[in-house]
């Protein structure tokens, strides 16, 4: 009865530290995915907003205010690839962006709180706060663009 005892507590050990091992792995994995873009916009870097829809057509470079507020908003977020995120149904637009540093930063079109940008791995998904996403929102709106725009 002995043998059999001790077997039953290896076996349940085991399994308790198979368990363990693939939570940590999934852990790992989630931060390293997760981190596979971060945004990093250069401090002076010039930002344009780009808004064609519909019969409203705009492409300027936004005001330093304004730059620096997308810099504060987008700085140091991280971005998950959407295959792992899933593909929104917000609807992105190349047309209905900030552009900056080479990058174009994807408004949703509809009133989801995310941002679309290409990176050297595909798009990746960028999670925003409501009052971070109605900021971006409201610098759209003062060139002329408005929400949602699907």
């Amino acid at each position: 009865m002995t043998g059999e005892k001790a077997a039953k507590a290896a076996k349940k050990k085991r399994t308790l530290l198979l368990c363990a091992a693939v939570i940590l792995l999934f852990l790992a994995g989630s931060f390293v995915l997760r981190s596979v873009y971060a945004v990093s916009i250069v401090p002076n870097a010039t930002v344009r907003v780009r808004f064609v829809y519909d019969t409203v057509c705009v492409n300027e470079d936004l005001t330093v205010k304004e730059a620096k507020t997308i810099r504060q908003t987008l700085h140091k977020k991280h971005g998950t690839p959407e295959w792992i995120y899933g593909e929104p149904a917000c609807g992105f637009s190349e047309d209905i962006a900030f552009k900056t540093d080479g990058k174009t930063y994807e408004m949703a079109c509809d009133d989801c709180p995310i941002i679309r940008v290409k990176t050297r791995l595909g798009y990746s998904i960028i999670d925003l706060s409501e009052d971070e996403a109605k900021t971006l929102r409201d610098i759209f709106r003062a060139h002329g663009g408005y929400f949602p725009c699907v």
